[in-house]
């Protein structure tokens, strides 16, 4: 297995509308086919109250689209990420 991209910057977003999509393409360069699925968890602000409790509930920042794709021996799937951040003026960075 192949992955074209090891990060993705996203350059100057803002809160309003979601950026341009980025793509990452998978390759299987295996004998079997194989699903692939990109996970992307909810991004938790990392601002926190002084009894330790996360001020916002976790929320997605970033969209996969497919979910998961099959992909066949010698092939490639593509997968479009989209971000949106929740505020702006800000860094984000998720692994």
């Amino acid at each position: 297995l192949r992955v074209d991209a090891t990060s993705l910057d996203f350059g100057t977003c803002s809160r309003l509308s979601a950026s341009e999509y980025r793509t990452v393409t998978v390759t299987n360069t295996t004998a079997a086919k194989l699903t692939c699925a990109i996970v992307v968890p909810p991004w938790a602000d990392p601002g926190v109250t002084s009894s330790g409790v996360a001020v916002e509930v976790p929320k997605p920042v970033f969209q996969v689209f497919p979910e998961s794709a099959d992909v066949r021996p010698n092939s490639q799937a593509t997968f479009k990420v989209a971000f949106r951040p929740p505020r702006d003026a800000a860094f984000y960075y998720q692994r």
